[in-house]
């Protein structure tokens, strides 16, 4: 998350030359509840997950402030953040009938309520038909 930031705000070149790079977001929290000058970079799913302990800083792209936890998914305002998540499968090992093959299949059944439980910004319905049709033509 931390070098999804730098490059994209900035352009490559650290924001602090102070940071402290840790790979546990809970690990990041903390470090900036610590201290009050800190700065933490994490998925908006992690800000969510410890509401009222830390705070998301609003980030001007040029039109105007945008706060990421007042997004609405997909409404373009914060794509410049945005990062999409992908699953990749062996379609040669979903050929066969395996325990493989049914998980896909079950977490792509319920594609929208996993998207929400993990506090992930939700996909268009077009995106997660698309979705469905690509899993179909896997059998």
């Amino acid at each position: 998350t931390f070098q999804f930031f730098t490059e994209a705000i900035g352009n490559g070149q650290f924001v602090r030359s102070d940071f402290k790079d840790t790979h546990d977001h809970a690990e990041t929290i903390k470090l900036v509840q610590a201290d009050p000058g800190a700065i933490g970079f994490v998925p908006l799913g992690t800000v969510k997950d410890f509401h009222g302990q830390v705070r998301a800083v609003a980030i001007d792209f040029g039109k105007g402030p945008v706060d990421p936890v007042q997004v609405k998914p997909n409404d373009g305002r914060y794509v410049q953040f945005s990062r999409q998540i992908y699953l990749y499968v062996n379609s040669a090992g979903l050929a066969k009938p395996s325990a493989e093959k049914d998980f896909v299949a079950f977490l792509i059944g319920d594609l929208e309520r996993y998207v929400n439980y993990a506090n992930l910004l939700p996909l268009q319905p077009m995106q997660y038909q698309e979705t469905m049709q690509r899993a179909k033509s896997l059998h």
